[in-house]
């Protein structure tokens, strides 16, 4: 696994400070990431997301799954894409806060609303517990030895196979 404090982008831009805990943390529990953003009011996306890579449906089920019971007492997350890339043998996936769309809209012609300079750092505020509860949730679970991001050989919560 990459230094964080390492890895940069096609600009040579590493990456951003204060969502780092969420990327470390997925990186952690074998999700490999592709890009990423805390959130920024005047240009991007306007709000803070994750895109993973994910070759098994398995792995993007079990994320959903910690997702949802994460949601329950705190700032919803969305987990949403899923476009195939054929050529990697991986789907394209987007982990980012509820902003408005329920349904992943880029795929329509629209992007999620971005969210207000108070929503972002509302949202960025709460990274590290999301970030924390993705460990708590996924590393308890026996991991092959050896296993790689991307690689879908870790348990579910109750221990069997994916």
């Amino acid at each position: 696994m990459p230094d964080i404090d390492t890895v940069v982008d096609g600009l040579g831009k590493g990456i951003d400070e204060l969502i780092k805990p969420l990327v470390q943390a997925l990186w952690d529990i074998c999700y490999d990431t592709c890009g990423s953003c805390e959130g920024h009011v005047d240009w991007g996306r306007g709000y803070p997301w994750v895109d993973l890579w994910e070759p098994n449906l398995a792995g993007i089920l079990a994320l959903r799954e910690a997702l949802s019971e994460y949601n329950e007492s705190h700032i919803p997350w969305i987990l949403e894409g899923g476009a195939w890339d054929c050529e990697r043998q991986r789907a394209a996936i987007e982990l980012y806060p509820e902003t408005g769309y329920m349904a992943r809209t880029r795929f329509y012609g629209a992007e999620p609303i971005p969210l207000s300079l108070e929503a972002i750092e509302h949202v960025q505020a709460e990274i590290p517990l999301l970030a924390e509860f993705l460990r708590r949730y996924f590393l308890p679970l026996t991991l092959a030895e050896g296993t790689q991001p991307g690689d879908m050989s870790r348990p579910t919560r109750d221990g069997s196979p994916l």
